[in-house]
């Protein structure tokens, strides 16, 4: 995921909560934990709601699916999803903790202990050396499309890290299980390989200047082949082919170019996975001349619920709910990899107190992106610390449970029919201020065990990485075109 992201389920995945306080320089004031201040710095919720929204059997679908250049948006673990996987949580934070390191070498932005390894050429459609290893990208998202004439259903893995779409097809020597068919290409009167000459081998080739994507061109092999390795090695290897891709409204992109896996390591459960980059050979991209580069999604808070991901102006979620605009933050091209979303956080604000002065300045001028497959927003390690520490007076209250993985501040709620906790807000470039949804701070795995969902990285210099867990219930929106990225509330009501 930058890949791949293909596994997951997230045991008993977790409900990012968030809830603020006020505290003042490092101490928190007692006015304002009991009195006027309370109702605006803190959020109280029930602890039965925070499991309940985990671990729900039944699927409440919102029908996003049936409006124009809309698809459907599900978590993997969710009853909604029909790729459903359990996994431990330890495995989780593992598998993203990969991600992190992959991204980190994809965008130059040093990250300690990433693989440099990245992308090689294929020297034939079959032969790339593989191993075993986690998936990236492992609190997946999950979109429907379809593939060929008549279409094929499948469920893609939508993220934002990657560009070239692809799925299994039939005829792979190396197939990881799906819950779908495998695509059979035969079966589709619209489906094309694409030879070395051809424009959809040159739209490969050209994304290759970030080292992407790679083709396998020469005389004795004149279809275009790809290869991928991501940051575990994980790999996908096949054809590059072209087909139409069918939007669940109806929508029809022709000679969409995907890859045609042949040889895949490493995944299991969703049929491939959605690339949502920019890069040149994403569906964003090529749907630059219909949609004007321009999308947005929300990722739903409860695994009962759906969210949607959109395409073009036109069919805004604002028009359909209601969410409130919260305004953009420009987007910021890395130099070493334009593809990804850059941006800047200038600060964060809990209860009605910001972080310091150092902090804020770290924030700034490191190197930050937003990204749809990790789970968990890693920090600069001294933005870290006075997170946690400013988080901990908040919650003295409440006894400290074991970490999971590399979340380190974790309490008991088992005693408590409620739990109070601070609000967070995040300040972006531009002014721009976004108070989190009450599922995106905490990730809770047992009512004896909710941890707070941010973890440090190993320098202040690092790829800081603005995940998931904080965006759920957010519209994000995406004007490539206009260099900005836009942040709506309630966008998945």
């Amino acid at each position: 995921m930058a890949g791949s992201g293909m596994s997951v389920s997230i045991g008993a995945f977790a409900l990012s909560i968030i809830l603020a306080v006020a505290l003042v320089k490092g101490s928190i004031n007692k006015d304002d934990a009991e009195g006027s201040g309370y109702v605006s710095r803190r959020r109280t919720v029930e602890v039965t709601s925070l499991m309940a929204a985990a671990t729900a059997s039944s699927c409440s679908s919102t029908g996003y699916g049936n409006e124009p250049s809309m698809l459907e948006v599900v978590h993997r673990s969710s009853p909604c999803s029909k790729v459903p996987q359990p996994m431990d949580h330890r495995e989780m934070m593992a598998q993203d903790s990969l991600r992190v390191k992959w991204l980190g070498m994809k965008s130059g932005v040093h990250v300690e202990g990433g693989d440099t390894r990245e992308f090689k050429l294929a020297k034939s459609v079959s032969t790339v050396p593989t191993k075993q290893g986690y998936e990236i990208g492992t609190a997946n998202y999950v979109v429907t499309v379809e593939l060929g004439t008549p279409g094929r259903k499948l469920q893609l893995d939508l993220d934002t890290g990657s560009g070239l779409t692809w799925t299994q097809c039939k005829g792979c020597t190396k197939c990881y299980n799906q819950t779908d068919p495998v695509f059979d290409p035969s079966k589709s009167t619209t489906y094309s390989a694409a030879t070395c000459s051809s424009p959809a081998c040159s739209r490969l080739i050209s994304a290759q200047t970030d080292m992407s994507h790679q083709s396998s061109c020469s005389k004795s092999h004149p279809a275009c082949g790809y290869s991928i390795t991501y940051g575990d090695n994980t790999t996908s290897e096949g054809l590059i082919s072209t087909d139409t891709l069918t939007l669940a409204s109806g929508d029809k992109i022709t000679d969409f170019v995907f890859g045609c896996g042949l040889d895949n390591k490493g995944f299991s459960g969703s049929d491939g996975l959605l690339g949502l980059s920019n890069d040149n050979t994403s569906i964003i991209s090529q749907t630059a001349s219909l949609f004007g580069k321009y999308f947005s999604y929300c990722l739903p808070s409860f695994l009962k619920s759906t969210g949607f991901l959109t395409f073009g102006r036109g069919t805004t979620r604002r028009k359909l709910t209601n969410s409130t605009s919260l305004g953009f933050t420009p987007l910021i091209a890395l130099r070493r990899s334009p593809q990804l979303y850059g941006i800047t956080i200038r600060g964060i604000t809990i209860g009605a107190t910001p972080l310091s002065d150092k902090s804020s300045s770290i924030l700034s001028r490191t190197t930050s992106i937003i990204d749809s497959g990790t789970v968990i927003t890693r920090l600069p390690p001294t933005v870290y610390t006075e997170v946690r520490s400013t988080y901990e007076k908040y919650m003295a209250k409440y006894p400290k449970a074991p970490p999971v993985g590399i979340l380190d501040t974790c309490h008991d709620f088992s005693k408590f029919e409620r739990v109070s906790f601070p609000k967070f807000k995040f300040e972006f470039g531009g002014g721009v201020k976004v108070e989190l949804d009450v599922n995106g701070i905490i990730l809770t795995f047992k009512h004896s065990q909710a941890c707070l969902a941010f973890a440090p990285n190993s320098a202040d210099s690092d790829l800081v990485i603005f995940g998931n867990t904080q965006q759920r219930t957010l519209e994000v929106t995406y004007d490539i075109a206009g260099h900005k990225l836009g942040f709506s509330a309630n966008g998945c009501s």
